[in-house]
């Protein structure tokens, strides 16, 4: 297919008022896409030349919803693509139906996630799938039906690290952190804000099918419950210096498949 080759960094606007026939250059009403998946496409044809696309909420008044699955293109041309609210997680809410946030196969450009409240009533929060690569800055997790962070397969990453103002955990799920078949999630220097006592049914850190999570060095303001962390089928979670999780309940490695916990 024919791409746009990027010059500068630049942003794509969305707004609940805006119009998916815009170009969504201009953060308006008569300029901005309305919806996040429309923005999908129209960074789907972009060569981005090792630069940043943004994609982001405009500015609008109070509290914006969308009720939309984002799932993120195969990118081409390295770079970074940045998927943000308006000014805070509080300002801007993704109510997914599955996966609020799914990347497959993204390739060499990074996914960014920043000033976003996702929630899904079926789905993860964010999924990272094939070759995908994300990093999770200031995002509010609510309810979500599956984990609010999965990484899946061995050539997708999540990257949850130094956010020392900004990531919330306000709702339940199955798992804060799962990884599987392969996958990595890195989560390192986080001073996470826990509201409300979620529940995780699974465990808040669960790792299986040869995956791997690491943490460290982390702060938690509030409690919730479940299982610290559960390990199977050749996976491991290295706790580091500080990366204690805050569930209630001791974790668990099931050895005899091989899980290990260090």
């Amino acid at each position: 297919m024919s791409r746009t080759f990027v010059t500068s960094s630049f942003s794509y606007f969305v707004r609940t008022d805006g119009s998916d026939s815009n170009t969504g250059l201009v953060d308006s009403a008569g300029g901005a896409f309305s919806t996040y998946g429309r923005a999908m496409t129209a960074v789907a044809a972009l060569d981005f030349n090792n630069l940043i696309v943004t994609v982001c909420a405009g500015t609008e008044s109070g509290v914006k919803t969308f009720s939309e699955d984002i799932v993120v293109p195969s990118l081409v041309g390295g770079g970074q693509l940045w998927i943000t609210g308006n000014g805070s997680s509080a300002n801007t809410v993704l109510s997914a139906t599955g996966d609020g946030i799914q990347g497959r196969q993204v390739g060499a450009t990074s996914v960014n996630i920043d000033k976003i409240k996702i929630v899904s009533s079926s789905g993860n929060g964010v999924q990272a799938l094939g070759q995908s690569i994300f990093n999770i800055k200031g995002v509010n997790f609510g309810a979500c039906g599956s984990a609010h962070m999965s990484a899946h397969d061995n050539q997708s990453t999540i990257l949850v690290l130094n956010n020392t103002t900004g990531l919330t955990i306000s709702g339940g799920a199955s798992a804060h952190l799962w990884a599987q078949a392969g996958a990595v999630i890195f989560y390192e220097s986080n001073s996470p804000t826990i509201s409300g006592s979620p529940a995780f049914s699974s465990a808040f850190a669960l790792a299986t099918a040869n995956a791997y999570i690491q943490a460290s060095a982390n702060t938690y303001t509030g409690s919730a419950t479940g299982l610290q962390y559960f390990v199977n089928l050749g996976a491991m979670i290295a706790v580091l210096s500080g990366g204690n999780f805050p569930t209630s309940t001791a974790g668990a490695a099931d050895t005899a498949s091989f899980g290990y916990y260090s």
